[in-house]
């Protein structure tokens, strides 16, 4: 492939002109549609991540859990420390699978309240960063916040008019919340059906920002032979 593509005989390297990045860009965004291998391998590895939660009690679910504490509170917050290869391959995954899975709010065991996105187009430290950076407890879960009635939360200093009107809005969110007593699920929202796919995955981490216009209409060029 790279003496196709770059001309490339043993030690004689001649300029690229087409980068790999471009290489591996589907058709449909101007590229020549190469699968990344490295790239379709985290999108295959982000697979258990949705397999996890999906199982209920399933004894490997369990062994997991109790050898990597990955649901405290969830598997998004685990740390690459003592993993197995694997366990840090799946963690890799979920760093980049992370932005299209968006929680189901249950229990409220496995959801953070601030970091994890559960309500509206993204998390609630973005949709309310003013209040956000300077909580005490950013990493804290919904359970260990929400009482039903009160949000049990610390600034480390005086919250500004507009942070007491965000706050208000804050105490709403919560309130909206119906409990019940499943597990937290996630929901895919990268395919209509809200369950996990690797090619919509793989679609949306080697897509580079931009979609030209003439591009992909030279793939469905009819040209005589």
């Amino acid at each position: 492939m790279a003496h196709f593509l770059w001309d490339n005989v043993g030690d004689n390297h001649k300029y690229h002109l087409a980068n790999w990045e471009l290489v591996t860009q589907k058709k449909e965004y101007g590229g020549l549609g190469v699968p990344d291998l490295r790239s379709l391998n985290r999108c295959l590895l982000a697979s258990w991540i949705a397999r996890y939660y999906k199982e209920r009690y399933g004894l490997w679910k369990l062994i997991v859990e109790d050898k990597y504490e990955i649901n405290k509170p969830n598997l998004f917050c685990c740390k690459i420390v003592n993993l197995s290869p694997f366990m840090k391959g799946v963690i890799w995954a979920a760093e980049a699978a992370k932005v299209g899975f968006k929680w189901q709010v249950n229990n409220e065991k496995s959801v953070k309240f601030w970091e994890d996105w559960w309500f509206g187009n993204s998390s609630l430290a973005v949709q309310y960063w003013d209040l956000y950076k300077i909580v005490n407890e950013k990493e804290a879960t919904i359970e260990e916040v929400w009482d039903g009635v009160n949000l049990k939360f610390t600034f480390r200093r005086t919250v500004s008019e507009l942070g007491l009107q965000h706050w208000r809005e804050l105490v709403n969110i919560a309130s909206s919340v119906s409990l019940n007593n499943e597990s937290d699920a996630i929901i895919w929202t990268y395919d209509s059906t809200g369950k996990y796919s690797v090619q919509s995955l793989y679609a949306v981490i080697t897509f580079r920002g931009v979609q030209p216009v003439h591009s992909p209409a030279v793939w469905n060029l009819n040209i005589p032979p």
